[in-house]
């Protein structure tokens, strides 16, 4: 079986971590903002790879401001 084709757009990462390094260089109170009016079925969406990256060890912060 041949490997899906890596989509462009997403800087040869997985899903998981590019959206995680999304989140992460968003500024709190943008992602507040973007979180208000993001539709139920992306937040649940959202909240699954939540889970995923605290499931993981080497999951990053999501502020910018740790030392």
């Amino acid at each position: 079986m041949a490997l899906p084709i890596p989509n462009p757009l997403l800087l040869g990462k997985d899903p998981s971590e590019y959206l995680l390094e999304i989140v992460h260089s968003t500024r709190p109170s943008e992602l507040e903002e973007a979180l208000l009016v993001l539709p139920f079925a992306s937040a649940l969406a959202l909240l699954a790879y939540f889970d995923e990256w605290i499931q993981k060890v080497t999951w990053k912060p999501l502020l910018k401001d740790d030392v």
